[in-house]
């Protein structure tokens, strides 16, 4: 039996599985008055780290893209200067911090959108799977690395699904209507019996990196 519904918190409840996507942990910590509610200081650090996200990748595309493609980044190694450019920081700055996984999620989703055209997973069915992980020991290595595992499978299942949540603002009631819409691709990706709760900001992170790796793959099959 299949039911959907928001629940207050984007909440998707689909066959196979009960899959809870709600507005949860903060990734970023704005500066802001104390006077802001939880839900509001979530709402402005997601805008915060996409807007970032959307300017370091339009300043700096073939950095982001490799920043999209690493397993880790060491913004304090030589080989990543620049991965962090003064230009978008200078608007930031002093306002966010991030973890790696929503970075590589905001520049991901700008270099989709930007630069890669709706056919871009046509023929991923040919490519071997990503099974993207985080190290055991890094933060929150399960949460993202369920959250990847997840994303890969929906982007496979639906590239045009997955495009159609990038299309949309965060935290609005068009994201949710999107996500929502993936339910029976959700519930298809889950283990049969197994219970799986996810909040939608780390979904939409697993869903953005994921397509954009495996376009990236596809696109290299092409040029062998």
């Amino acid at each position: 039996r299949t039911r959907r519904g928001d629940g207050g918190g984007g909440g998707v409840i689909a066959a196979r599985a009960l899959l809870t996507v709600v507005l949860a942990f903060g990734l970023a910590m704005p500066a802001m008055a104390q006077a802001k509610s939880p839900k509001q200081e979530m709402e402005a650090g997601r805008q915060l780290v996409a807007g970032f996200g959307k300017c370091m990748a339009d300043a700096k595309p073939e950095m982001a893209k490799a920043v999209v493609l690493a397993d880790k980044v060491d913004f304090g190694d030589p080989a990543w200067k620049g991965a962090l450019d003064s230009r978008c920081m200078g608007l930031y700055s002093g306002r966010l911090h991030m973890h790696l996984f929503y970075y590589q999620a905001s520049l991901a989703e700008r270099l989709s959108t930007s630069s890669l055209p709706a056919t871009a997973l046509v023929g991923v069915a040919d490519i071997a799977p990503l099974n993207a992980s985080l190290p055991s020991d890094a933060p929150n290595a399960v949460r993202y690395t369920m959250a990847l595992r997840l994303g890969e499978c929906v982007a496979r299942a639906n590239p045009a699904g997955a495009r159609a949540v990038f299309a949309t603002r965060i935290d609005s009631s068009d994201e949710i209507e999107a996500l929502q819409a993936l339910g029976g691709e959700i519930a298809g990706c889950v283990p049969e019996g197994r219970e799986v709760a996810i909040d939608r900001t780390s979904l939409r992170a697993g869903l953005a990196i994921t397509y954009y790796r495996l376009a990236a793959r596809l696109a290299d099959k092409g040029e062998a």
